[in-house]
């Protein structure tokens, strides 16, 4: 299982994705093939609902069709659950859907792990700019998912026991924390600044200004980042500060602005 890795890297994936209205109903299917001719095809169905259903091997009637299309959606690497191999279909346009599926790792059929719509995890994967990384973000030895706009994180996908992603406000305000330190690490308060609010942005600037170099190791002098409350828009946590011998808790307030999160004070 991975621990961390870019989905979005090229030529991570041995499949790629086309889509076609195969069955006539108004909705696009997935095709999805392996680069290799020895690797497993499928096809995603649309049916009733929006809901899809795997076929398997599908015949070279269906598979072999010309009205499959390259461009809505692509392959990318991933192991969301806990079977050996996992893939996401990820959606190239706003307000497609994108899919998680495993492959058992004992027979290699697929299954439909999840439909992931905007609507439903509140981050459309479709918009451009959008990449994907995995990442064990809570310690439970599966890998989650961070998604980013314009290399800016956006939001954290949980995946549960079963491989299902869920996205979660609280994993998200301490990615974007950690974010924040990690830009600072690399002395890249640009990036840093993203993660700051517009009314604090200015001060903050002038604050990492003063700091010069010791911008790259202010993290060193933080510890134990706690999540205090967190709703749909705001969310409070607390850190403590180690300098010049003395230890102080501070108070960290966010806000969900813009689909982000973003630091307010601290």
């Amino acid at each position: 299982m991975m621990a961390s890795s870019d989905a979005d890297a090229a030529g991570n994936s041995p499949y790629q994705a086309l889509s076609g209205d195969v069955n006539s109903d108004g909705v696009a299917d997935i095709l999805v093939r392996a680069r290799s001719s020895a690797g497993p095809t499928l096809i995603l169905l649309s049916g009733a609902g929006g809901a899809y259903t795997v076929i398997d091997k599908p015949a070279t009637e269906l598979s072999g069709r010309s009205v499959w299309q390259a461009g809505t959606h692509r392959v990318v690497a991933g192991d969301p659950g806990t079977a050996p191999a996992s893939l996401m279909i990820k959606a190239e346009k706003i307000d497609a859907t994108s899919f998680v599926l495993n492959m058992a790792g004992d027979t290699g059929t697929p299954r439909l792990v999840q439909q992931l719509h905007g609507a439903a995890i509140g981050i459309d994967l479709g918009a451009a700019g959008t990449t994907l990384a995995w990442r064990d973000q809570n310690g439970d030895g599966r890998a989650d998912l961070r998604v980013s706009g314009n290399h800016r994180l956006k939001a954290v996908l949980l995946a549960d026991a079963g491989g299902a992603l869920h996205a979660d406000a609280a994993a998200t305000v301490t990615a974007t924390w950690n974010a924040m330190l990690a830009a600072l690490d690399a002395g890249d308060k640009a990036t840093a600044l993203r993660y700051i609010s517009p009314g604090s942005n200015q001060n903050t600037a002038r604050a990492f200004d003063q700091m010069g170099d010791a911008v790259r190791t202010f993290s060193a002098t933080l510890s134990d980042f706690a999540i205090r409350e967190v709703n749909p828009r705001y969310a409070m946590a607390s850190i403590t500060m180690h300098h010049n011998g003395e230890v102080t808790l501070r108070e960290l307030t966010f806000i969900h602005w813009n689909d982000e999160w973003i630091i307010v004070e601290f």
